[in-house]
């Protein structure tokens, strides 16, 4: 693929352009949603390199494109266990209802016509799962579009239907309850604080507006999702940045190579294994039909040599019995035919030991070319082994590391336990408490009621003894006294 100036690809003739740090830029946001071990779909993903860099956060990442030759492009540079390139429209996504849970799409809805825009935002939300949020961009028309040229805004002959930012929020509202904004600008850039320090300062121009940027990222969802921690910045050194993370990912792709690598050599070593065993049984086999025909040999030869002695037995016994056992001669023709036959049988025998013997050498030197390539595979193996060794250990540590602070979390939940315990303690001694004041309220507006009684019965006595009759008639009530205490 070239670069054509509408599609981004990486390659020198966009290396430190502004559209570089534009499209990583966004990307390096839309990586700050992805969670552990999730399902992303990256929709019109073009070259592909914004779905790659995705896949070193997720679990899965899916790129789909409606260019056959993107996805073939995409494929052949970016291709991973975790990442998948499918051809597709946007309108029409090729993947199950509720499959993933981040949808992302840069530089996509202005690209088509308001109705496919409104079956994306519709296909969007059909196979996100529950939770799931979508983060989407377009240009802010006021500027990229609107301005005169010499300003900043150009329209864009691919561009189909974009919006402002009010109008951008509706049209997402309408399929997403929670729509939070985000401003691209990239007016930012780094510099060194002077000569012959090594440190970097970042500075603005001047105080910039939401509304005067040139991009708009939304980040939909059912629930508000709070973007403020995705400030993203790329400088103007952002290769620097982007190599350093291209030559991670090609590490990581290279150790799970090395992985394959390790596990492909372990099966050719078993098939090794496998195919020495076999040739072991088939060279004992070799060496046992050899005794068996050794054996046979030596039983032949004795047989022979029986026969040898017989002949000249016979011979003896014809010459003195020549005329009278003629017939004999018929015999020892046959005999001797015989011995012909089993001489050419030996000699049958030897040349099948000579070609058994060279089969050997030959089996021979093909174990021990084998017997070599074992030998350096248990190196590389052992070499292997050793760098396993060590992640053992670190994922050991890691283990003791993960048990203590599941030792703390248990120790905090008894604690938590006991403090609940307590309160509920406290609770019923409070409640208790409350039954005794209400108790105590009542007797004491009792106790209140009669005080008040008895200080009112106490002024009518002051009333009375104070009052002029009282005074008058006191020698009276003395008398009267006095008498009562005289019947007594």
């Amino acid at each position: 693929m070239e670069f054509t100036g509408e599609r981004f690809i990486e390659c020198e003739e966009t290396a430190g352009q502004l559209i570089e740090r534009e499209h990583w830029q966004r990307y390096m946001v839309a990586a700050k949603l992805v969670e552990p071990g999730a399902a992303v779909l990256d929709i019109a993903c073009g070259s592909g390199y914004g779905t790659a860099y995705l896949s070193r956060f997720a679990g899965h990442v899916y790129g789909v494109d409606i260019s056959s030759d993107a996805v073939a492009y995409a494929e052949g540079r970016y291709g991973r266990p975790n990442l998948r390139f499918l051809q597709g429209d946007v309108s029409q996504i090729p993947l199950d209802s509720g499959s993933v849970d981040l949808v992302v799409s840069f530089e996509t809805i202005e690209h088509v016509e308001e109705a496919s825009q409104h079956a994306f935002l519709a296909e969007a939300k059909r196979v996100l799962r529950p939770g799931g949020r979508l983060i989407v961009s377009c240009p802010n028309q006021p500027v990229a579009s609107d301005l005169p040229n010499e300003l900043w805004g150009a329209v864009n002959p691919y561009h189909k239907k974009e919006y402002t930012e009010e109008g951008f929020r509706t049209l997402l509202a309408a399929y997403f309850p929670a729509v939070s904004m985000l401003y691209q600008r990239n007016e930012i850039s780094l510099v060194m604080d002077a000569p012959g320090v090594d440190t970097l300062s970042v500075q603005w121009g001047e105080r910039k507006r939401h509304d005067d940027t040139q991009n708009l990222i939304a980040v939909c969802a059912e629930k508000a999702v709070d973007v403020r921690p995705f400030s993203c910045m790329v400088p103007d050194i952002s290769s620097q940045y982007m190599d350093s993370q291209k030559t991670l990912a090609e590490y990581v792709h290279t150790v799970q190579r090395q992985s394959e690598d390790i596990n492909r050599l372990a099966a050719e070593k078993a098939g090794l294994v496998g195919r020495s065993r076999e040739l072991e049984l088939v060279i004992a086999g070799k060496d046992e039909a050899i005794g068996r025909n050794s054996t046979y040999i030596q039983e032949l030869e004795a047989a022979i040599a029986g026969k040898d002695e017989a002949v000249g037995r016979n011979s003896a016994y014809i010459q003195e019995l020549e005329a009278a056992i003629a017939g004999k001669d018929e015999a020892v023709g046959r005999n001797n035919a015989y011995i012909q036959e089993l001489e050419a049988a030996i000699a049958g025998k030897d040349e099948a030991m000579g070609r058994n013997s060279a089969y050997i050498q030959e089996l021979e030197a093909a174990i021990a070319g084998k017997d070599e390539a074992i030998e350096q595979n248990s190196a590389y193996i052992q070499t292997l082994a050793a760098a396993l060794s060590q992640k053992d250990g670190e994922i050991t540590a890691s283990t003791a590391r993960v048990q203590e602070l599941e030792e703390m979390v248990r120790e905090q939940q008894d604690t938590i336990a006991d403090i609940l315990r307590l309160k509920q303690a406290a609770n019923e001694e409070i409640k208790r408490l409350q039954a005794d004041v209400e108790t105590a309220q009542g007797q004491l507006d009792a106790l209140w009621l009669r005080a008040r009684q008895m200080m009112r019965r106490i002024a009518e006595l002051e009333t009375i003894e104070q009052s002029r009759i009282w005074r008058m008639t006191g020698p009276v009530r003395w008398l009267a006294d006095q008498v009562k205490r005289f019947v007594k």
